[in-house]
């Protein structure tokens, strides 16, 4: 019996780490704030005449609101089946935190 649960308990386990490494959806408000941030990081490095790969400049951003590189590639793909998704509603919510600061 003991062998029995130690199974299940190993299979439970599997099953989680599996489906913990599936990207998730970022929601419309995280992907402007995302963007946002993304844009404000371009702006400094344009002024900078830094020469340097965007992933590893756009990871750190990722990291903060929780997400990883593949979330965003996963959002981004499939954002035109979201039945909620309206880039035009990102882009104002990105463009409304530009004009608070």
């Amino acid at each position: 019996m003991k062998k029995f649960y130690r199974i299940i308990a190993t299979l439970g386990c599997v099953v989680a780490l599996i489906a913990c490494n599936r990207p998730q959806m970022i929601s419309n408000k995280e992907l402007a704030e995302i963007f946002h941030d993304a844009m404000l990081v371009n702006a400094y490095i344009a002024t900078k005449s830094v020469n340097i790969d965007s992933l590893n400049i756009y990871e750190p951003i990722f990291e903060k609101y929780g997400y990883t590189t593949d979330d965003v590639r996963y959002t981004i793909n499939n954002f035109s089946r979201r039945k909620n998704a309206r880039l035009g509603d990102v882009a104002e919510h990105m463009i409304r935190q530009f004009d608070k600061e």
